[in-house]
């Protein structure tokens, strides 16, 4: 996983770890001197996996359309069909959604080593704005099995599971360790501005998973 590797080479963000526990890269295109300029790229696929996310998502909520007229309806209405054509259109959407799910969850796992490294203060406000707009899609995903009243497939167990039980204490611990860093003022406020967002984002998100999670 290219995240790992770069946390190989940043280091951890605890004060305890040790860089060189992490074992060897996969990437050999990672190094000292690369790993920073990979830490962009990879945020902005996060970004467009979100993005992605968010669209799929939206489509799938949206009411289709019947373009036939009352005498076609009238002629093909037939209920049984109707059934069954309704279950095979459950199933596909729901497959497309847990494939939303899943690479939601990669992302997931690419974030966890991001924010348990030692980012550099220069890229701390791209990653809190990355960060926020994960838990803005984890929210609306969430949010859509909710207004489903859908009881949660594997898939959405796991990435919720692994928001509640890595991601977040991940972030929190990240926030500490931005903050405690003794880095370029400027760059330290622009981050800063950011970060109740973020935290916002984060609690809103965990309201949601109790209400869903009473509802199921």
């Amino acid at each position: 996983m290219l995240a790992k590797d770069l946390r190989v080479f940043l280091g951890d963000n605890a004060p305890s770890a040790d860089k060189q526990g992490h074992g060897l890269p996969d990437f050999q295109i990672i190094n000292e001197r690369t790993a920073a300029q990979l830490i962009p790229i990879l945020l902005a696929h996060v970004d467009r996996l979100c993005t992605d996310a968010d669209g799929v998502i939206s489509s799938l909520k949206a009411p289709v359309m019947n373009l036939e007229s009352p005498d076609e309806q009238d002629a093909a209405d037939d209920e049984s069909d109707e059934a069954a054509g309704d279950g095979a259109s459950a199933t596909r959407q729901q497959a497309v959604r847990n494939e939303v799910y899943a690479r939601l969850d990669k992302s997931l796992a690419a974030l966890v080593e991001l924010v348990s490294s030692r980012v550099p203060a220069a890229q701390a406000a791209l990653m809190v704005r990355t960060l926020t707009r994960f838990y803005r899609t984890l929210d609306g995903v969430v949010r859509d099995a909710a207004g489903r009243a859908a009881v949660p497939s594997k898939r959405l167990e796991r990435l919720i599971d692994h928001s509640g039980a890595d991601l977040s204490p991940a972030v929190y611990a990240y926030i500490t360790f931005q903050g405690n860093a003794k880095a370029d003022s400027t760059k330290v406020d622009k981050q800063s501005k950011s970060v109740p967002q973020l935290v916002f984002s984060i609690e809103k998100y965990e309201v949601l998973l109790i209400k869903y999670s009473k509802q199921c």
